[in-house]
Formats: C-alpha cells, sequence, structure tokens
C-alpha cells in the first residue's frame, strides 16, 4: 500500500503538466496555402514564438506548379489585438521558391502575416496569414 500512494502523486503530478502550461506544444497557422495573382503561397515553417523567428514560405506559379524564384517577398506581421502595425522585412530566396523571412515577435499573441509578393512583370500577390506565436 505504501508503494500506491507515492505513484498515485507522480501520475497525478505527470497528468496535471498540461493543464498549468508547462508543456509547450507547437501551434500551426490554421491557413497554411493562399493563392492570389497567379501565385500559390504555402507556408512551410510552424511553432511561432515570441523574440526571433524564421519564416519559410514556398512560392509557386499557381498554373504551372513551378517554383518561383525571382520574386520580392516582403513580410509584415500586424498584432490582432491590440491591433498595432508591424514591421515591413524582406525575405531571403533560398531557391527552388522557397524564401526564409526573418521575423521577430514581440509577444505572444495572434498576428496577421501579410505576405507581398513580386515578380517582374507580374501584379505583386498579397496574402494574409494569420499566426499565433507562443511564449
Amino acid at each position: 500500500m505504501r508503494l500506491r500512494l507515492p505513484i498515485f502523486f507522480l501520475l497525478a503530478f505527470v497528468c496535471g503538466l498540461p493543464l498549468t502550461g508547462c508543456v509547450r506544444t507547437p501551434i500551426l497557422p490554421p491557413v497554411t496555402q493562399q493563392t492570389n495573382a497567379g501565385m500559390s503561397v504555402a507556408l512551410t515553417s510552424s511553432s511561432p514564438h515570441t523574440g526571433d523567428n524564421t519564416i519559410s514560405v514556398m512560392v509557386t506559379d499557381a498554373s504551372t506548379k513551378m517554383p518561383v524564384g525571382n520574386a520580392n517577398v516582403a513580410a509584415t506581421a500586424e498584432m490582432v489585438s491590440p491591433r498595432l502595425p508591424g514591421t515591413k522585412v524582406s525575405g531571403r530566396a533560398q531557391g527552388n521558391g522557397l524564401y526564409n523571412i526573418p521575423l521577430r515577435l514581440g509577444v505572444a499573441t495572434r498576428y496577421n502575416l501579410t505576405l507581398h509578393i513580386q515578380r517582374p512583370g507580374q501584379p505583386t500577390a498579397t496574402v494574409v496569414f494569420p499566426i499565433e506565436a507562443a511564449e
């Protein structure tokens, strides 16, 4: 009987951890792909958090499904509540349509990540992804 009591408390402690917020689960964006101005844009990174992040996006031609490697990609993360504007940052081409965007998220809250993608001779594609930064 002596062994059961400590095991019970151990199980209660372990099972109670998720309720206390001690376990950090990744928060994935609810929308991961959008199409605009002939381009398909997909978020390929997950688990945004407070502080420095690298957001990765894949840009492909919507009709040919080929990677778009010659685009200028800019992003702004605007807080949803309270509504605070973000700073515009530029993405860096990694090749094969992949762009990495350095992004600093100040607090754990919801953001609208607005991407502006411009390729030569084409209209600018603007897509907005809701993301949530964890601590």
